[in-house]
C-alpha cells in the first residue's frame, strides 16, 4: 500500500512540474545572435524530451550563457561549448557535462542522452537534426 502511495505521489509531482514548465515559458528559445541575422546564417540547438515527460537532454548553457527553461537557442556558426544534463523521470538529474562541437550555418542540432546497460554509464551527444550525423559525443558519467 505504501509503494502505491509513493507512485501516485511521484506521478502527481511529475504532472505538476510538466504543467508549470509549459506555463512558465519552457518552450521559448533563447536568441544568442542578432535577431536581424537570417536563419540560413545561424544555427539552432535544442534539447530533447522522450520516453517520459522528463526523460530528456536538457541544455543548461551554451558558451557559458545560461538557457534556464528555454532548452533551445539560436547560435552563430562555429565552435561552441554546450552544458547538457539528463533529467530523470522520477526526479534528479545526471550531469551536467560539457561538450564542444562546431555548428554549421543553416543547421539544427539536437542534444541527446544515451544509457549503456553493459557499462552502466550515461553519455551525451549533439546530432545534426536533418542528417542524424553526430557532431560530438562523450561525457560518460555513472548514474
Amino acid at each position: 500500500m505504501k509503494s502505491l502511495w509513493l507512485n501516485e505521489r511521484r506521478l502527481i509531482t511529475a504532472f505538476l512540474v510538466a504543467l508549470l514548465s509549459l506555463i512558465g515559458g519552457g518552450c521559448e528559445q533563447k536568441i544568442l545572435v542578432s535577431p536581424d541575422l537570417p536563419p540560413e546564417q545561424r544555427a539552432h540547438i535544442r534539447g530533447t524530451f522522450g520516453g517520459s515527460i522528463f526523460a530528456g537532454a536538457d541544455i543548461i548553457a551554451v558558451d557559458g550563457e545560461p538557457l534556464s527553461a528555454a532548452n533551445s537557442a539560436d547560435i552563430l556558426p562555429g565552435p561552441h561549448t554546450v552544458k547538457v544534463q539528463y533529467n530523470r523521470p522520477g526526479g534528479g538529474s545526471v550531469g551536467p557535462v560539457e561538450l564542444q562541437f562546431t555548428a554549421e550555418a543553416g543547421h539544427e542540432y539536437v542534444a541527446k542522452w544515451h544509457y549503456s546497460w553493459s557499462k552502466s554509464l550515461y553519455s551525451f551527444s549533439v546530432e545534426d537534426a536533418q542528417t542524424g550525423n553526430v557532431a560530438v559525443s562523450g561525457g560518460e558519467t555513472p548514474p
